[in-house]
């Protein structure tokens, strides 16, 4: 069964890269970007949002990290602005956190709430994450 999964999360992963021509994007959803909450997150933090967007790719919701040392590339210059930025985005159920880390230095894996929740596969066809997938976004940022 691991196997089966691994080829077809392959074919879906190819067959969303041919739909638009093999670029990544992210659809802004009108309801999340004018909302209050939206509206109250701190400028950083909605640029972490926006590079969390960046980072997703149709496929790896559950699977998104921010660790410092990617991070650092997409010009956040402070691993404690960061670290409040990811937890103002938590408490504000924009991210949800998918696997905790620390574990075998394996960093903590976050999903965006407002897009459903993906089957997030190793190399060997198991789960990289502590959550289930979703067919539709969990959408906790409404709560």
């Amino acid at each position: 069964m691991g196997q089966y999964k691994k080829q077809l999360y392959k074919q879906k992963k190819l067959k969303a890269q041919e739909e638009i021509n093999g670029a990544t994007f992210s659809m802004l959803r009108h309801d999340v970007f004018n909302s209050k909450a939206y509206f109250a997150l701190s400028p950083i933090a909605a640029k972490l949002l926006l590079d969390a967007m960046a980072i997703y790719n149709r496929l790896n919701n559950g699977d998104l990290s921010f660790a410092f040392s990617v991070m650092k590339d997409k010009g956040w210059n402070s691993e404690t602005t960061l670290r409040k930025a990811i937890k103002e985005l938590l408490d504000a159920e924009f991210l949800i956190l998918s696997r905790q880390g620390g574990r075998n230095n394996r960093p903590n894996l976050y999903a965006l709430s407002f897009y459903n929740i993906n089957d997030c596969l190793n190399k060997d066809g198991f789960s990289k994450i502590d959550i289930k997938a979703t067919k539709k976004a969990p959408d906790n940022w409404k709560a």
